[in-house]
């Protein structure tokens, strides 16, 4: 009987063991993340959206990426835009965010890894870091095009002098002996019939001239065929002077490289400078280069314009209101 008993503890004993050794592994990571990006090959400038996935249960709370962790040498985010989740059939969710990316210097990129921290229902906490490897590579907007060097301006057209006015002595008394009777007749009428007339004088805004002109060049995209020479051409004058009317930059004046270096020297914010100068550029490169554009390309550009506009309306200062009496000059009240 103390051997059955023996033998029956050593088998309990050996079955407590196998439980033991056969327990379920740990768990992986609850969340999953996908990055993907809508372009591998961009020109100077252009919009690259980054799409950050990640599948998570529901009731998880996530920490994106900050703008910061994904910018790289030359290559910087614009601006985040977070998006809704979508509830899959198995019951979790997708959460996504877009990070709108633009590099404004050609090279290569390679955009940092993505890590993601999580906290589900139950407390549980982590970090999941997406190694993607996804590169971006960045042209100059002249570098595809067989013809990038600039031309030489045509010589001035030579026209012929016009022959000189011959006036005869007496005409020119006349004249000189009428003008001031003339002059004195009209004074003397606008004193007896003097009347206060107030007209409304109609002046635009520098923000309404600028979008008025924009909206006219957008026009040209619609006319059938289109001049993406006079598109550009109308598309740079009008920011050129909607920066000369609310900055303190030349800008019709000052070539865009000249405009560059005002910038520089006056301590233009480093965002707004990069912004309004690759813009001039584009235009620059359509103009002077003869470079060929595309309708999408041109419709890119606008965009472009309506940011410039956007950035210097909300850093100027708002102007004071006009008084609103009238008075005219010359008028006692």
């Amino acid at each position: 009987m103390r051997g059955t008993g023996l033998l029956l503890a050593a088998l309990l004993l050996g079955m407590t063991t196998g439980a033991r050794a056969t327990a379920a592994p740990l768990l992986d990571d609850p969340i999953a993340v996908t990055v993907t990006v809508n372009a591998s090959a961009v020109q100077t400038g252009d919009h690259v959206r980054l799409r950050v996935a990640v599948t998570h249960p529901q009731g998880a709370k996530l920490q994106f990426p900050e703008p910061a962790t994904l910018q790289a040498r030359n290559l910087e985010v614009l601006r985040v835009q977070p998006g809704q989740g979508a509830r899959s059939l198995a019951g979790e969710v997708t959460t996504a965010n877009e990070y709108v990316l633009a590099a404004f210097a050609p090279g290569a990129y390679r955009i940092p890894d993505v890590r993601v921290g999580y906290e589900t229902a139950d407390g549980a906490t982590g970090t999941v870091t997406a190694s993607h490897g996804l590169q971006l590579t960045v042209e100059s907007v002249l570098a595809s095009q067989p013809n990038a060097s600039l031309q030489d301006i045509r010589p001035p057209l030579a026209l012929p002098q016009p022959p000189g006015v011959q006036v005869r002595p007496l005409a020119q008394v006349a004249l000189a002996i009428a003008l001031p009777l003339l002059f004195l007749l009209l004074l003397r009428r606008l004193l007896r019939n003097r009347r206060a007339i107030l007209q409304p004088v109609v002046v635009l805004s520098p923000e309404a001239r600028v979008w008025g002109a924009l909206q006219e060049a957008a026009g040209m995209l619609t006319a059938g065929s289109a001049d993406f020479t006079a598109y550009y051409t109308a598309v740079s004058a009008a920011v050129r002077e909607y920066l000369e009317a609310r900055t303190d930059l030349m800008a019709r004046a000052f070539t865009t490289r000249e405009l560059r270096r005002s910038m520089e020297l006056r301590g233009t914010d480093r965002w707004h400078a990069r912004v309004i100068l690759s813009l001039l550029d584009e235009c620059d490169a359509v103009k002077w280069a003869h470079d060929a554009r595309d309708l999408a390309r041109a419709q890119r550009a606008m965009t472009m314009a309506h940011e410039v506009v956007d950035l210097v309306e909300a850093a100027a200062e708002p102007a004071p209101a006009p008084s609103p009496t009238l008075k005219p000059v010359g008028v006692q009240s």
